[in-house]
């Protein structure tokens, strides 16, 4: 079992437990200079007995900076999902990136902040996309004393100020008015099973405007990895029910792809039988045939305000006065029109 010492374990106690001198567990993690494999053996031991977790980033500048963020993508399908065609992960990868550049700073992806090899990561601060509640990665960095900001807030912590949050509210009401107008009775959710703020709220707020609106609603929730294939099954399900829905909401844009695939096997016309709409927006949905409404998150605006926030942080300036939030934007397509006033 580890040792308990009552206090945050220092580079010292480990030099004690693994009994060779500080410097020595200095260079294991430094690799400035070399070390018997048995020697680091016995230090990292040592330090996995007490929970000592180096800092890098001090120990690579001793208290200064190297120069590098971090980006921690927090969804389980986040490089899968990248890698499928959706543009969530590489719109905001890629405008973080950037953004990041322009401050003469490097951005580096840190696939697994959790792996004992992840501790050795030099970096002044990290940017985490898509917090789950009470999220790991995001306690393991403050033990590590990395500054971290949020892209959307950890449902846990609502209230952080080291957090860009995004304000689901206005667009998804406006999706839900439309549908309203353009007859929906029965509306379907399809809805991702990730715990964090984007899945929840939207959830939240679809829930309580149906119910004020006396419109019914289905929610169900289908793991983001099951794609389009997994989206077109339960889409034909639930359209060749006995109650079938009129308007069929989804989380992700493969999930829009599968449902439009269920309605043209069913020979049904959107947006006169069906209408789709999706809180996310990529080529899945500007491409389709015919063409997806979305939710677009704004996601160059989201990367651009971390990367904002996470340098104002490292500043040593005090939150900002006002929390930062992005709003996202409706893109009107023909699966839902917009009804002019």
């Amino acid at each position: 079992m580890p040792q308990k010492i009552g206090r945050q374990p220092t580079i010292k106690d480990v030099a004690a437990v693994a009994g060779v001198s500080i410097s020595t567990v200095s260079h294991v993690y430094s690799r400035a200079r070399p070390i018997s494999p048995e020697t680091a053996a016995r230090v990292t031991a040592a330090a996995d007995e007490l929970g000592y977790i180096p800092n890098p980033s001090a120990a690579s500048l001793r208290g200064g900076q190297v120069g590098i963020l971090g980006l921690v993508l927090r969804p389980r399908n986040a490089i899968h999902g990248s890698l499928s065609g959706t543009e969530t992960f590489t719109r905001f990868s890629g405008a973080a990136a950037a953004a990041t550049l322009a401050t003469g700073r490097g951005l580096l992806h840190v696939p697994n902040v959790l792996a004992s090899r992840a501790r050795r990561v030099a970096m002044d601060g990290c940017i985490v996309m898509g917090p789950y509640e009470g999220d790991e990665v995001v306690i393991a960095l403050e033990k590590r004393h990395v500054p971290v900001v949020c892209a959307d807030i950890d449902p846990a912590n609502p209230d952080d100020p080291w957090a860009v949050r995004v304000d689901y509210g206005p667009a998804t009401e406006s999706l839900l008015s439309a549908a309203l107008a353009l007859g929906a009775r029965r509306v379907a959710l399809i809805a991702g099973s990730e715990a964090n703020n984007w899945t929840r709220s939207t959830k939240t707020l679809i829930q309580q405007w149906c119910t004020e609106a006396g419109v019914s609603l289905s929610a169900h929730n289908l793991y983001e990895g099951e794609g389009s294939v997994g989206a077109a099954g339960l889409a034909y399900e639930l359209l060749t029910s006995s109650e079938a829905p009129d308007t069929i909401i989804v989380s992700s844009t493969r999930f829009a792809s599968g449902v439009l695939a269920a309605a043209k096997r069913l020979d049904l016309t959107i947006p006169e039988d069906l209408r789709i709409c999706a809180l996310t927006d990529s080529a899945l949905t500007r491409e389709a045939s015919p063409p997806i409404t979305s939710l677009d998150l704004l996601l160059e605006d989201q990367a651009k305000a971390c990367v904002d926030l996470l340098i104002h942080r490292l500043s040593g300036s005090a939150p900002t006065a006002r929390p930062v939030v992005v709003t996202p934007s409706v893109r009107w397509r023909s699966s839902l029109a917009q009804i002019e006033n």
